[in-house]
């Protein structure tokens, strides 16, 4: 598409990545109170800004319809890093007040992040950075918008000597993409969940790439 605007990512663009964040796993479907998800995504996004060193979006029409995040280990530069500190500090302690359900949803997402500690255990020191996040609007999907951030991020690595990363993704998001693009599959977890305390299962994948 010629009319998408790739570029940094400014802070007026938070609540359009916290609305990809949310349709990229259909958050809305079990944290169901509106403040406890803005705060959950907003949470969320804090995080991987304060983990990543690169960041870029992709804009048509004004609207967020894609966004790749991505670390390089030597690169010190990070997305303010106290300032989205004390906000996810005031965040996380306003979410115990909200629904019973929703803090048993919230909960149970940590079994994703211990499943992504599980699966790097022993090999983080091969890896020279990372893919922190990378998401396009459904709707916008097969136009190029993913291949061309993936790219843009590869050319970063290189800039900074980076020359393996790696990527966690899942069966709930389009983890396809990364066959597509020469990642190789690294590891496997399924994670056993609950969902308005229904069991779920959802499986992590992590996959790595060797930049030439």
């Amino acid at each position: 598409m010629d009319d998408i605007i790739y570029r940094e990512i400014e802070k007026s663009d938070y609540k359009g990545i916290k609305s990809l964040i949310n349709t990229t796993w259909n958050i809305d479907s079990h944290i169901r109170n509106k403040k406890t998800l803005d705060k959950v995504l907003d949470m969320y996004l804090r995080l991987c800004l304060m983990e990543s060193s690169y960041g870029r979006v992709a804009v048509k029409d004004g609207s967020i319809v894609g966004i790749v995040l991505g670390n390089a280990n030597n690169d010190k530069k990070r997305y303010g890093v106290l300032s989205h500190a004390l906000t996810i500090l005031v965040n996380a302690l306003t979410i115990p007040f909200s629904s019973k359900t929703d803090r048993r949803n919230i909960i149970e997402y940590r079994k994703i992040d211990k499943a992504y500690h599980e699966l790097i255990a022993g090999k983080k020191n091969l890896f020279e950075g990372e893919v922190v996040f990378l998401a396009v609007s459904e709707d916008f999907r097969g136009f190029g918008i993913g291949k061309t951030l993936i790219n843009a991020l590869k050319n970063y690595f290189k800039a900074f000597s980076v020359k393996s990363i790696y990527v966690y993704t899942d069966t709930s998001c389009n983890y396809g993409f990364y066959d597509s693009q020469g990642f190789i599959l690294s590891g496997v977890k399924d994670v056993n969940m609950k969902r308005d305390s229904e069991p779920f299962q959802l499986t992590v994948f992590m996959y790595s790439y060797e930049l030439s």
